[in-house]
């Protein structure tokens, strides 16, 4: 079914105007934003150390000239360690 919805997805795009086609370019950035709301929304000290790691990250790519998929790909290993540590460590209280 998913093909199905691939080949005619693909068929649609062709028609659709230029300025809709061009703000698909914004839809995986405002997924993985909403993603991370909603997972900051329930584990708030794990967000924010997610964003303060992210940033510092991002600052430090910057200054290396690291290109942005790798830093997609450090922020997303980032977070996935501090939530992994604090999971652990509530773990280890309990």
């Amino acid at each position: 079914m998913i093909s199905v919805f691939a080949v005619v997805g693909a068929n649609v795009i062709d028609v659709l105007p230029p300025f809709i086609k061009a703000s698909f370019k914004v839809i995986l950035p405002a997924v993985f934003g909403a993603v991370y709301v909603e997972l900051a929304s329930k584990h708030l000290k794990m967000g924010t150390a997610t964003i303060v790691l992210a940033i510092a990250f991002t600052l430090l790519a910057k200054t290396l000239g690291i290109p942005g998929w790798v830093l997609n790909i450090a922020i997303i290993a980032g977070g996935i360690l501090v939530a992994r540590a604090m999971y652990l460590a509530e773990a280890k209280k309990g």
